[in-house]
């Protein structure tokens, strides 16, 4: 209850010349929708 319907969770490691201040990670602000329990 409470789910988003077929959501499919990916994990990827990748290396990059990039510093980290430089890396945004774009999944975040959406994430809380993953899993609303823990985002209370």
């Amino acid at each position: 209850p409470g789910a988003l319907p077929r959501v499919i969770r990916v994990m990827l490691h990748c290396e990059t010349d990039k510093r980290p201040d430089e890396i945004v990670h774009i999944y975040l602000k959406g994430a809380v929708a993953l899993r609303r329990d823990l985002a209370q």
